[in-house]
């Protein structure tokens, strides 16, 4: 017999001579299979079996695992067929092989994708649950192998050692094979972390001394003393390498070496335990019960830290033999009758079944339960009085979910070691919790950020599968559009439809609305939604560096510490930390600004994920990169260049343009303008994309209209200087319909952030709705009053003799008239009830809008009416409603029902442009008509439209916030104000004997008095509307002014070219204002 084969046999002793038959057996087919085939350095391939073979046989293996570990490559790798296998040494021999078979097969090395990989570890964890002996054998393989790592190509040997890290430590590590976990880091930690290998190495060669002088000395203390007979055995023990931990504990220089001390029974070792306390002065928190509160793995131990005889502190670890025994070779004892396993000593390989039944959908979720919940080390709680074992790093909802499973969602508060505590508070060693539970369910879609085990994810996720559907997917839309920022990617609502289709045959969903509420209700992650399709998912290009910049906001009193723990963490999750900043942010807050590089894309989403989980930090951010700073830096100067470099053409070829028509005028500009309009759109894309914090912030809106009102002045006053052409009109209309288009993609993007409503809309019943109709009707007929007269006073102020008097002096006589008017009102109403109404009313930045609005809207609409035609100024106010509506969708969309729902959104917007349509008409016409309007009185009406916006919304807010306030006392109050405002300034012009009051005729005071008349009724008719139904709705009537005004200047006044273009215009304005209360009153009917 061959010499190899005896030794193999002779190695098996403890195995009956007809066993011995067989390993003899399985060793020789074993050989002439692998004959001829070498390993990596040049060896016969058919050592390494032999040499898994004699490591099982150390393990005290029986001969079907031997006999398995002889053949483990024998059917991957040689004509030798699972069917041979079972006719030479039966059915269980057979299944062993095949299931070590399948780990060789899905071995990680040469898989295309991390999901083919995790797939792996599934299908391991289905084996190991049928026969543990497999994964001994496993384990018996990689142990070998890492022995011969030398054997492999240089860069081989660190990912080789990494996954063995990752994987096969973690499993030996819960298993209890503590011989095997000391081997493999010893072996795998310097290649995979050589920094820290490094740090322990010196530790040992500094502390060896010392410490087996201090062991020596211990033992002798304690063999002379009473205990000596309970001693069995005291073992000085140089340490493994550890694996990073968090807290940097691993690299502390007493974690060297320590000492186990073996006592005869469990009471020895609490009477040893007592003695080395009295001898030596214990280290505060160093102390650990093992042995009343066991590992989940079975390991039982006292550990404590003493400053031992060397003055240096020094690691005990009390045990019994039974005890010693099982903390070195764990399962393995079980699996082949030596020793009984404690009990529950594979609980956590039962709980991989739960995981892989949850998480069939998702390899990425498969995965991070295994990380959570599986190959996290465990620590010791009690919750309620009971004993749980938990995995590092949970949270005190973690432990609560872990003791009380589903009863946990009724969870009231939750005191740890005596203090109350957040639910996210990370938990320690022997922490003591008390769990409070309420009669009703609490469970919140927060909780999901508060836990880190799986388990208690997917006890969360039932309990919101009750929740709203709405409230899960604007959840949903808010966690994955937080994730798209993380990694630079783009908005939700603009993801490819390629892209969505991948996304959706992925995850086996019917369409992306699914997927998005999957992750609402967190079956799935936001993060696993991103990486779905992402092409550097591939091993081969994980390789990849990933750059990032990070913006933490943090307490101040953990300043030091959570700087530490950024290190460690960045250390753990191979991140290179470039520089780290500090500011202070005031309030005890501090701001830590990271740049950095994350070794790749997994890998920072994996740090990202460490750093969310952190308690100390309070909000996270992704900051823009240099290149991104530039691209929108650029884009705006680019705005302004090229409006440069339209000046310039327009000046060098101002003749030329001058002998243009209006229409191909129109047409020039537009293309002299698109370069500029090309930029800025650019610019404000490129604004809401990246710049987070203003994206997510209401007031996004207002960099934008100051970008584009700033272009629009310099394209002005270019135009004025050069005197080219003296309509600009379309170019603005150009840049206003490119504001409301971007502004309106904000709203949309915005929509993602907002807090879905938690209440379920309650539809009307026919009485509620029959009353709301009747309150409608005469809403909508006083603002139809309202429209008539607004579209009656462009053209009594243009063609009348109010036009003679200055527009300072107009609007002081207007106030006078409106509040004749108001005071004639009140009369008549208090004649007509009989009672005084008293005249107050609440004071508010809205009530001070309403009034400078009302004084600055009258100049600036009686002095563009000087320079421009009565058509060009409702024209410009016809841009208001949309404004208006803009702006109230991003202030108050809760409170109005049409922008309760995000399609309704688009519809409102798309029927509020429809509106602006009959404008776009109204401007060509007035581009083909050669209207009488100057580019001065056209920029006076943009300036009176905008007043316009910020007066009506102010007046829909009041009346809604204010809705038994008289709209008489508020026409008093804003037209007092008014004329008390403009006296000082008409004494001033009376003083200096100016023309414009000292010229005054009694028929254009009068004629200024009426349109105050006019202006006064049309502003009681619109609070009185206001009150009654929408306010933008109602807003949005105004254009209907336009026809009245249109009409009226076409076949009265003879002012203006007849067009059915303009006819078409204005039966869109009244198309769209009746589609927009059709979609209003259905919300309203749905309750919403």
């Amino acid at each position: 017999m061959d010499d190899s084969i005896n030794f193999i046999v002779g190695q098996c002793s403890h195995l009956s001579p007809e066993n011995l038959k067989r390993i003899e057996h399985a060793a020789f087919i074993t050989k002439k299979a692998h004959e001829g085939q070498t390993r990596g350095d040049g060896s016969p391939y058919y050592l390494h079996p032999f040499a898994v073979a004699e490591i099982l046989c150390s393990w005290g293996a029986d001969a079907d695992t031997i006999i398995a570990g002889l053949l483990h490559d024998a059917v991957e790798d040689t004509p030798v067929t699972v069917k041979i296998i079972e006719r030479e040494f039966g059915k269980p021999v057979a299944a062993l092989v095949e299931g070590v078979t399948k780990f060789t097969r899905m071995d990680f090395e040469g898989k295309t994708s991390l999901d083919d990989a995790v797939e792996t570890l599934r299908r391991l964890f289905n084996v190991m649950r049928k026969d543990i002996r497999v994964i001994i054998i496993k384990l018996a393989d990689r142990l070998h192998n890492l022995r011969t790592i030398e054997g492999l190509p240089e860069g081989r040997r660190i990912t080789f050692a990494k996954e063995s890290l990752d994987i096969y430590y973690k499993i030996a590590y819960h298993l209890c094979m503590n011989k095997i976990c000391r081997e493999m880091t010893n072996i795998c930690v310097p290649y995979v972390y050589p920094e820290k290998a490094n740090i322990r190495l010196r530790h040992r060669k500094e502390q060896k001394e010392a410490a087996e002088y201090a062991a020596k000395e211990i033992e002798r203390e304690l063999r002379a003393g009473k205990e000596g007979g309970a001693l069995v055995e005291l073992r000085f023990v140089e340490s493994s390498h550890d694996l990073p931990r968090i807290n940097a504990e691993d690299e502390a220089a007493d974690r060297a070496y320590y000492c186990i001390i073996v006592a005869k029974d469990t009471d020895r070792c609490y009477d040893i335990f007592k003695k080395l306390h009295a001898l030596y002065h214990p280290v505060r928190r160093k102390f650990h019960d093992y042995i009343a509160s066991p590992a989940g793995s079975g390991y039982r131990s006292l550990h404590t830290t003493v400053i031992g005889p060397h003055g240096k502190p020094i690691q005990l670890r009390i045990r019994t033999p039974e005890m010693d025994a099982w903390n070195r070779f764990g399962v393995i004892l079980s699996a082949f009758g030596r020793m009984e396993a404690p009990p529950d000593t594979l609980a956590w390989l039962h709980r991989s079944a739960e995981l892989d039944r949850t998480t069939r959908e998702s390899s990425d979720a498969f995965w991070n339960g295994l990380q959570s919940d599986i190959f996290q080390k465990s620590i010791q709680v009690m919750v309620n009085g009971e004993a749980v074992s938990v995995p590092n790093e949970s949270t005190a909802l973690d432990a609560a979910y872990l003791r009380m499973g589903h009863d946990a969602h009724r969870i009231r508060s939750i005191t740890v070691n005596g203090r109350e505590s957040d639910f996210f508070a990370l938990l320690g060693e022997d922490d003591v919790l008390e769990v409070k539970l309420g009669t009703v369910p609490k469970v919140r879609h927060e909780w999901l950020q508060f836990v880190t085990t799986k388990f208690a994810r997917n006890q969360i996720v039932e309990a919101l599968k009750d929740f709203d559907r709405s409230e899960n997917f604007a959840l949903g839309q808010s966690l994955l559009q937080k994730e798209l920022d993380h990694f630079q990617k783009i908005l939700v609502g603009e993801v490819p439809r390629h892209t969505r289709e991948e996304i959706v045959r992925h995850f086996n969903r019917k369409n992306f609305e699914e997927v998005i509420l999957m992750v609402g209700e967190g079956v799935i992650s936001a993060r696993e939604v991103v990486f779905a399709t992402d092409k550097n998912r591939s091993v081969k290009n994980l390789e990849k560096q990933f750059p990032f910049r990070l913006r933490l906001l943090v307490s101040r009193k953990h300043r030091e510490e959570i700087i530490t723990q950024i290190s460690t963490l960045a250390r753990l999750h191979d991140v290179w930390i470039g520089s780290l900043h500090v500011k202070d942010e005031g309030m005890d807050m501090i701001v830590i600004q990271l740049r950095g590089t994350a070794k790749n894309v997994m890998r920072y989403a994996d740090f990202l994920s460490a750093l969310e989980r952190h308690s100390w930090i309070l909000k996270l951010e992704t900051e823009m990169s240099p290149r991104q700073k530039f691209t929108l830096l650029s884009s705006l100067f680019s705005a302004f260049f090229l409006l440069g470099v339209v000046g310039v053409c327009t000046g060098v070829f101002q003749d030329w343009f001058s002998l243009l028509s209006p229409l191909r005028l129109f047409v020039v500009q537009l293309f002299l303008i698109a370069p500029s309009i090309a930029a800025n759109f650019y610019f404000l894309v490129t604004l809401r994309d990246y710049v987070l914090m203003l994206r997510s912030d209401k007031w996004l809106m207002i960099p934008i209209i100051l970008l584009n009102v700033l272009t629009c002045g310099i394209f002005v006053v270019q135009s004025i200087f050069l005197g080219a052409y003296n309509n600009v009109l379309p170019v603005i209309a150009a840049f206003v319909f490119l504001t409301i288009y971007i502004v309106f993609r904000f709203i949309v993007t915005e929509e993602l952030f907002a807090e879905a409503a938690k209440e379920t809309p309650k539809p009307l019943s026919i009485l509620e709705w029959k009353k709301l109709k009747r309150v409608k009707i005469i809403g909508y007929s006083l603002r139809l009053c309202a429209v008539t007269i607004w579209g009656i006073q462009p053209l009594y102020l243009r063609y009348t003799p109010a036009n003679d008097v200055d527009p300072f002096v107009r609007v002081f006589l207007t106030g006078i008239g409106v509040l004749f008017v108001t005071l004639i009102c009140i009369a008549v109403q208090r004649v007509a009830t009989g009672r005084r109404s008293p005249i107050h009313l609440p004071k508010n930045i809205l009530l001070f809008n309403i009034v400078v609005g009302y004084i600055v809207f009258t100049y600036l609409l009686n002095a563009s009416l000087q320079f421009t035609t009565s058509t060009n100024f409702i024209l410009f106010n016809n841009f208001s409603p949309v404004l208006a509506l803009l702006a109230a969708a991003m202030l108050w969309r809760s409170s109005i029902p049409y922008l309760k729902e995000r399609e309704k959104i688009f519809w409102i917007f798309l029927i509020f442009l429809m509106g602006s349509t009959g404008t776009a008409l109204i401007i060509y016409n007035s581009v083909k008509g050669g209207g009488s309007g100057s580019l001065y009185g056209d920029m006076l009406g943009l300036a009176a439209m905008c007043t316009d916006t910020i007066l009506v919304i102010s007046q829909i807010r009041y009346m809604k916030l204010y809705k038994n306030v008289s709209s008489l006392s508020i026409n008093l109050v804003v037209f007092v104000s008014h004329i008390l405002a403009m006296l000082p300034l008409m004494f001033w012009y009376y003083i200096l004997g100016r023309p414009e009051v000292h010229g005054l005729t009694l028929i254009p005071v009068a004629y200024g008095i009426g349109a105050g008349f006019l202006a006064g009724i049309g502003s009681i008719f619109n609070y009185e509307t206001f009150r009654r139904v929408d306010g933008y709705i109602a807003f949005l009537m105004f254009n209907i002014s336009i026809l009245i005004t249109f009409i009226s200047e076409v076949f009265f006044l003879e002012k203006q070219a007849f067009s059915w273009m303009l006819v078409l215009g204005g039966l869109i304005i009244i198309f769209s204002t009746v589609l927009a209360e059709w979609i209003n009153s259905n919300c309203q009917k749905r309750g919403l």
